[in-house]
């Protein structure tokens, strides 16, 4: 398996965890700190391995950070360590920044139709139909998992964890054989009542084999201390204590931070009534946000929110100083929406644990993949540690592999490949010149890699693309429109992973595991019922569902599903399970030797019966020539496999095709009434020219008329409006007037944008460069 987050592509290590079916496996004593999302995933997935759990809460329900709380600190900028600590920074008019369906856990679906244990009068239901919904809707939903997987009576509430400790020496046994021994070290876990504001309150000590830490991120804030903080007069305060908008009324408020909280508080104040908002970043990198302001203008107040630069200095009159001279004059609040800083206060008093676990400037490690100190793996995780996530099935993945690794199922590199690999991750990241509290930080593909690691370290299939997709579509659609977008239809952005999410709802709904049929039938042994499990599906009457081969679902088939798969044996489905489960993407020989455990032989002959009965078949992929993947026989192959449009049948550059695209799109902005054409007017000119036959979409008209900017063809800039929006980049032609079919007829540097800031080893380098290593190969080539 590839190993993810680690130094580089061409240095990564063999130190993937491997999974094995063991024999010999562990129950072990498992201490989970909190009850929000993350321990709740946890409590969930130690339990289906057979651990023994005790989850510590401090409150006094489950949720976590989605618990709202009307009260704020008594510090409103978290800065003083006595202060009376609230741990939720919820306000009231909080609406997701994510679909539902895609927030929701691997196997408990988050649509309108959740519900918890229905045999119970407190089932929690949905109160809230949107798609972007409220936290009052996350909370229902996170109630409704306990109660479905009957987790609260493992919950201690109003228990505070005040300290842990490793102790020195020991090493934890398993429950179930008291003969095996693993030399891993235990854990002396020290409470106190959270109800109980008595000094000095009886700490209650217990031992523990393990530990796993998930008491979130979101509650002590992170607050920048500009010049001139200590002598500005107006308020300041921190987004964790904001409520609602009504505080704000009449009032001039500088709001620090564009992440999401901060474009949703500055959006929620200023229509809330105040009398201007400004939002000031660092850098205007987020794509929601549009571009860097320039610094320029007055201080009048502004008709709506104003996007400015980052503060430079605070005035002793009310003023605020930003970078590029900006000024304003008179203002009453300032708000720091700038994130919060990871902290452990039970291990701040452990010695021995606080040296191995350390916060930096927000890098906590080292962590071998965010989550176990090599030193101390596995029996101490920190679950729900990267951030620009989605948060839930990760934290479930996160903690499925810690639970197999603590079973014994998975296999864990040794503790000095552990801390190679972070410290080369260290590097990379100083190479690359990110900042320390970049660490965790993994969004977009690298989220989607991370989740991939982590899926098949547990032994389990590919997770369902269309989570990735809909993802990925949330934020086209947040680019649309970053103010509507949470009630913009999301069909016209996903249809096709919205249907998939509901067909999968559907599924898991109608599906139980081994534990749903336990609880119906408590006097069945395991032994029994796998002997019923196995029998049923090789008479074909049920069939497995999910990517959870470990702990695997089961549904009944219809009539036409039966006849589809009759006579195959449980290894023909298991196989046909995996295609199934890879999608449009498909999957190759090896991963599905991975993923069954089968051999390669065995496989060989099951795809054969499969390719002859119709229901998979194999395609070639252009990533790598002598690679087929497999998929189900009615699937169209994924863009990546294919190549999409620019790829003929045989698989291999249609370069014909591709030079009558790039003839049309450049003789048709050259001859364009205003002199240019955005990539909309191209891809409809494309279509009502006849020369191809096949629909392209947007992103591969984009491709296009990128190679005729880089050919020097056609010049690209930006018109009015959101610069991240396709349709507001336009094209003309190039002034340099580089005829189409001669690209890189010159050295490419005289025309480079950049060529002042060009230099061996830089950032922007030689080595680096794409057309100048063409430029070279056609100069040896000549």
């Amino acid at each position: 398996m590839p190993s993810v987050m680690t130094a580089s592509p061409t240095k990564t290590l063999s130190t993937s965890s491997s999974y094995s079916e063991s024999s010999t496996l562990s129950s072990l004593s498992v201490a989970v700190i909190g009850a929000g999302a993350a321990g709740l995933a946890a409590a969930r997935e130690l339990l289906s391995e057979g651990h023994r759990v005790a989850v510590f809460e401090q409150g006094n329900r489950i949720g976590g950070i989605w618990v709202y709380e009307e009260s704020v600190e008594d510090d409103l900028l978290g800065m003083n360590p006595l202060r009376k600590r609230l741990h939720s920074s919820m306000y009231a008019g909080l609406r997701t920044n994510l679909p539902r369906e895609v927030m929701g856990y691997l196997d408990f679906p988050f649509d309108t139709q959740f519900s918890g244990a229905p045999s119970k009068n407190t089932s929690s239901v949905s109160v809230d139909s949107r798609r972007f919904c409220s936290h009052q809707e996350v909370l229902l939903y996170l109630e409704a998992f306990a109660e479905k997987f009957d987790l609260n009576r493992w919950i201690r509430f109003s228990t505070s964890v005040v300290k842990v400790d490793p102790i020195v020496g020991s090493s934890c046994s398993s429950d179930d054989d008291t003969t095996t021994s693993l030399s891993w070290p235990c854990w002396r876990v020290s409470t106190s009542s959270s109800s109980n504001s008595t000094a000095g309150s009886l700490l209650v000590e217990e031992e523990f084999d393990a530990v796993l830490v998930c008491n979130g991120h979101y509650s002590e804030p992170r607050v920048p201390r500009f010049p001139g903080f200590d002598i500005f007069p107006g308020l300041q305060t921190h987004s964790h204590n904001y409520r609602r908008p009504e505080e704000f009324i009449g009032k001039k408020v500088v709001l620090v931070g564009a992440a999401f909280s901060g474009m949703d508080i500055a959006q929620e104040i200023y229509d809330g009534g105040a009398t201007a908002v400004y939002l000031s970043a660092r850098e205007w990198e987020d794509p929601t946000t549009g571009e860097a302001p320039d610094g320029s203008g007055s201080g009048a107040q502004a008709p709506a929110i104003q996007k400015v630069r980052n503060i430079e200095k605070l005035g002793a009159d009310g003023s605020v100083f930003f970078e590029g001279g900006l000024k304003i004059e008179n203002v009453d609040v300032i708000m720091y929406a700038t994130g919060y800083v990871y902290r452990f206060p039970f291990l701040e008093g452990s010695k021995e644990a606080k040296r191995i676990v350390d916060v930096d400037d927000n890098r906590v490690g080292p962590l071998y993949k965010h989550v176990v100190p090599p030193k101390f793996s596995p029996t101490l995780a920190f679950i729900g540690l990267p951030w620009k996530v989605v948060p839930f099935p990760q934290f479930q993945l996160q903690s499925r592999w810690i639970a197999r690794c603590l079973s014994g199922k998975v296999k864990l590199p040794n503790s000095e490949e552990m801390l190679l690999e972070v410290e080369n991750y260290y590097k990379w990241m100083e190479e690359e010149n990110l900042p320390k509290r970049y660490t965790h930080r993994a969004a977009g593909e690298l989220q989607k890699s991370y989740n991939l690691w982590l899926s098949h370290a547990c032994g389990d299939g590919d997770l369902p693309e269309w989570r990735h997709e809909l993802y990925m579509a949330t934020g086209k659609a947040r680019r649309a429109n970053s103010l509507a977008f949470r009630d913009t239809p999301m069909e016209e952005f996903a249809e096709e992973a919205l249907k998939a999410a509901a067909e999968e709802a559907a599924a898991l709904r109608r599906s139980v595991n081994d534990a749903d049929v336990a609880r119906e039938m408590p006097r069945s042994t395991m032994e029994q019922r796998g002997h019923a499990y196995n029998a049923l599906l090789n008479s074909q009457r049920i069939q497995l569902v999910g990517n959870d081969f470990d702990n695997p679902r089961y549904k009944a088939l219809a009539p036409e599903e039966a006849v589809k798969i009759k006579g195959m044996s449980v290894e023909d489905l298991l196989v046909y399970q995996v295609i199934s489960q890879s999608g449009n993407t498909g999957i190759w020989t090896r991963d599905m030797k991975q993923r069954t455990n089968l051999a390669q032989g065995k496989i060989t002959k099951i795809l054969k019966v499969l390719e002859e009965r119709g229901l998979v078949k194999s395609v070639k992929s252009v990533q790598n020539a002598s690679r087929k993947v497999y998929m189900l026989s009615t699937l169209e192959p994924a863009k990546e496999i294919t190549g999409g449009p620019w790829y003929g049948a045989d698989q291999q550059p249609d370069k014909e095709f591709i030079d009558t695209i790039r003839t049309v799109v450049a003789q048709y902005v050259e001859k364009h009434p205003v002199g240019y054409a955005n990539v909309e007017e191209v891809a409809e000119k494309i279509a009502s020219s006849g020369v191809s036959n096949q629909i392209l979409q947007v992103e591969d008209v984009e491709n296009i008329l990128k190679t005729l900017v880089y050919d020097n063809v056609l010049d690209e800039f930006q018109g009015e409006g959101d610069r991240f929006n396709p349709a507001n980049r336009l094209y003309g032609k190039s002034k340099l007037n580089v005829p189409a079919s001669i690209p890189f007829t010159d050295i490419p540097c005289g025309v480079c944008p950049v060529f002042n800031e060009c230099h061996e080893g830089g950032q922007i380098a030689p080595e680096k460069c794409d057309y100048y290593k063409k430029w070279l190969e056609d100069v040896v080539d000549f």
